[in-house]
């Protein structure tokens, strides 16, 4: 009779636990299913604690499958089980027992479903309290077992599931191999979720039979590892399944989101989010932050890297799909799970959830229509008196934070305006000056008006509160480290009104008018501007009037009315790529920008902004892009170029630690190490190649060369293999679990450039209110919009790129089509 039975071979893996070994093949020895029927096989990674001695001498007939080193969970399994000839395979952690009838219910479940795969119910150790009764799979690609911690009394039936818990699970051998097995890139973690996925997608079953009961020491074994080193795992296959197993239309809406809750999750409580760069304070030079946020950022920078492979698996597993989408997510269980549930992380999810369709897409709650908006901008722009006569009123906006400075020289080029004087007003808004602007301004501009503010509010929302007191038809923003051609104004005016243009650039020179500061401008993907000719010799030079994306906010008009009713300027982005923006969001709108090529202004640059140190303009770049992308481009757009954008983000970041790829300490010599440390300490500190040499060590002095040298041995030679990228990876042994607790440090410019992006995921709530305000009036589509980019469309964001982000840019252009998103008729949907 036993003849009739399937053979199965139950595969024990083992990692140094021979404390566990002897519970679990004591209980596989004393099954009810036929003994000649099934065998029983210990998968060794490469122990050295005496386990299989034990296995030898106390359980002879147990078939022992050995491995010289920790190859992981997958590898092993899957080679095991090619070298198996029974018609199923059994799983089963080496931490576990199981009861008398655990395999004859597995098999039985199996029969009757017809099914691929078998999962187990799991309690604890004692019996007392569930483990696993079924998992929850998230639309991100994470899994939860939701029942663990419940009484064991709780009753189940026989169900399907997404997927089997691998550890302890039954599988049709021909079907785990013709599936494909483990995914091996994986190593450990999401393995069994990604497998029971393809199952279902080929058309396999998977079911949940309760009657197999197994008693599990919960991570036995793997809590001896720091989470840290699990944590990059998990998020990187997480990314990696996802990617394989949606459909093209779904990928395209889940890949946004995933990639930015996952940079969430790496800089929420890092100590990321209470780093503070303001303009007027020097910060550290190397912040510490918990190890999860490098484990995070190396996992993304994993899937990065397995793309290629990546994208070729995906073809292998679409080409088999014989289930859709929405048949799967009836599996999940709770596809909206979410880490975290209140708070940010639940604000910020629920936000990205509602904007990218993922609730209509997985059948729950439909998209809620955004709210109205009623502002006092709105209603200003209602009350437009045109002016009378041949020349309108202007209103000219002068913003400072540095009081006296540079305004005399601006404000004495502004009395020798060709423009009728009775037609011009001024107003000086200064954003917390330490010495009060208002002499100069009363001693050159009697009727000028001044406006203080105790603090500085940021360029955005000085220029709107000057703009919110101005009364001309145009309002003309200018700097105040200027000094403008005395028909600078007039011609600003001419050529709006010939143009019929909502806002016009200025012509703006160095200060000695010998080179080009602004004549044109230009953006990439990732939202990042370019000055187009900057620094080109003016005698070589002949500007023609002409459109432009975006005028530069050092020098430009706009229409008052139109101004106000678009909204002003982004107050939230406070400075930086606050005039790409406004320009690219007067195209949206269908507005026009032009460059008056006579209206010549004289610029010294960074007049003001080259006093405040660089990680606050670094952490600003960052997120003031991500900003204007996220509420500039039509979805179809922005779910090929948020990601791609997210992942560019985090890896300049990455790039500038001792964690990157290109600066693995696995190849790394000591030099080599210290090297890399001193020039990240100096980095830090604003020292790049560019800088002159009297300044990077009037810089170095200032901060002190004790101070110097400190941060380069935290930077470079920490002790016990912390702090190196092989820290964080398990595949090359594993770190005590103290690791967790010890700070990571990180240089400056890296912790700038990560405040940025979780200052622009923070903020998704309210940005996704205005992303919808200005969607609802879109009256241009990205197709036109983009093609006005420029040739700088496809340039890396950094000024400086190393060779390795150049990789990752070039790999990350081609697996998201955007090289054809501004070229006409791109189908934004078959990039996949």
């Amino acid at each position: 009779m036993s003849a009739s039975r399937p053979t199965v071979s139950v595969l024990v893996l083992n990692l140094n636990g021979r404390e566990y070994l002897d519970s679990c093949l004591a209980s596989l020895e004393a099954q009810v299913y036929p003994r000649d029927r099934f065998e029983i096989v210990v998968v060794d990674n490469g122990s050295t604690d005496g386990s299989l001695e034990l296995v030898s001498s106390t359980y002879p007939r147990v078939r022992i499958v050995k491995f010289d080193s920790n190859l992981g969970f997958c590898t092993p399994y899957n080679a095991a089980i090619r070298d198996c000839e029974s018609q199923f395979v059994a799983l089963l952690n080496n931490d576990t027992r199981v009861a008398p009838d655990w395999l004859a219910a597995l098999v039985s479940a199996a029969q009757r479903h017809d099914a691929a795969a078998v999962a187990a119910r799991i309690l604890s150790w004692d019996g007392a309290t569930i483990d696993f009764a079924g998992g929850v799979t998230s639309f991100i690609g994470h899994s939860w077992q939701p029942d663990s911690g419940e009484p064991a009394t709780r009753q189940y039936e026989e169900k399907p599931l997404l997927s089997a818990c691998g550890g302890s699970a039954l599988f049709a051998r021909t079907a785990f191999i013709d599936a494909g097995g483990f995914d091996e890139a994986f190593f450990a973690y999401f393995e069994d979720v990604d497998l029971g996925w393809r199952l279902n997608l080929f058309g396999e079953r998977v079911v949940f039979a309760p009657a197999a009961v197994t008693y599990h020491r919960v991570h036995g074994t793997s809590s001896r590892w720091a989470f840290s080193q699990r944590l990059r795992l998990l998020e990187r296959n997480a990314l990696a399944m996802i990617y394989k197993n949606y459909e093209a239309a779904t990928l395209q809406r889940v890949l946004p989101v995933a990639i930015g809750l996952l940079l969430l999750r790496a800089t929420m409580r890092s100590g990321i989010e209470k780093v503070t760069l303001t303009m007027a304070s020097s910060p550290l030079h190397v912040v510490d932050t918990h190890p999860y946020l490098a484990a995070h950022l190396i996992g993304l920078e994993d899937f990065c890297r397995q793309l290629p492979e990546l994208r070729r698996k995906r073809q292998l597993v679409q080409s088999r799909r014989r289930r859709s989408d929405a048949e799967l997510f009836e599996l999940f269980g709770d596809p909206l799970r979410l880490h975290e549930t209140g708070g940010l992380y639940e604000d910020v999810a629920r936000a990205l959830i509602r904007e990218f369709g993922i609730d209509e897409m997985v059948g729950a709650t439909g998209k809620a229509a955004p709210p109205a908006v009623a502002t006092a901008l709105q209603e200003w722009a209602e009350q437009r008196q045109p002016s009378p006569g041949d020349s309108p009123r202007v209103s000219i906006v002068i913003l400072t934070a540095l009081g006296p400075t540079h305004l005399g020289e601006c404000l004495e080029s502004i009395r020798q305006q060709s423009y009728p004087p009775d037609r011009v007003e001024v107003i000086v808004v200064d954003n917390g000056s330490a010495v009060d602007p208002t002499p100069e301004v009363r001693r050159l501009l009697p009727l000028a008006r001044v406006i203080r503010n105790d603090t500085n509010i940021g360029f955005a929302a000085g220029n709107n509160q000057g703009a919110a007191a101005a009364t001309g038809d145009y309002v003309i923003f200018l700097n105040d480290d200027t000094r403008v051609h005395p028909d600078w104004l007039r011609e600003l005016v001419d050529t709006a009104r010939r143009r019929g243009a909502t806002a016009v650039a200025s012509y703006i020179l160095d200060w000695s008018g010998t080179t080009v500061d602004f004549v044109d401008g230009a953006l990439n993907f990732q939202g990042k501007g370019f000055q187009l000719d900057y620094g080109a010799p003016v005698d070589r030079f002949t500007p023609e009037e002409k459109p432009l994306l975006f005028a530069c906010g050092c020098a430009m008009l706009v229409d008052r009315v139109v101004l106000a009713d678009v909204g002003g300027w982004d107050e939230g982005a406070f400075a930086y790529y606050e005039d790409v923006e406004l320009g690219w969001r007067l195209h949206v709108l269908g507005h026009e920008v032009w460059l008056s090529p006579r209206a010549i202004v004289y610029h010294k640059h960074h007049g003001t902004s080259g006093r405040w140190p660089e990680p606050p303009r670094q952490r600003l770049y960052e997120r003031n892009s991500l900003r204007a992308l996220y509420g500039l481009l039509e979805m179809e757009s922005l779910e090929r170029a948020l990601p791609a954008a997210l992942m560019l983000a985090a890896d300049r970041a990455l790039l500038e630690t001792g964690l990157s790829r290109a600066a693995t300490a696995l190849t790394e010599s000591v030099y080599r190490r210290w090297l890399r440390a001193g020039k990240a300490a100096l980095v830090a500190r604003g020292i790049r190649k560019s800088t002159p040499i009297h300044r990077a060590i009037g810089q170095v002095w200032s901060g002190g060369l004790l101070a110097l040298a400190r941060d380069v041995r935290r930077l470079g030679a920490p002790r016990n293999r912390l702090f190196r990228r092989e820290s964080y990876l398990v595949e090359l042994g594993g770190m005590p679990a103290t690791f967790d607790v010890q700070p990571q440090p990180l240089p400056i410019s890296a912790a700038a450039m990560l405040s940025g992006i979780y200052g622009f995921l923070s903020e998704i709530p309210q940005l996704t209110q205005r992303r919808d305000a200005v969607q609802r009036r879109r009256r241009v589509e990205d197709r036109e919009i983009l093609r006005r980019f420029g040739d700088k469309w496809l340039a890396p964001g950094a000024a400086l790129v190393h060779p390795a982000h150049e990789e990752f840019h070039t790999a990350l252009v081609d697996e998201f089509g955007l090289g054809t998103l501004n070229q006409p008729g791109d189908n934004a949907s078959s990039h996949r």
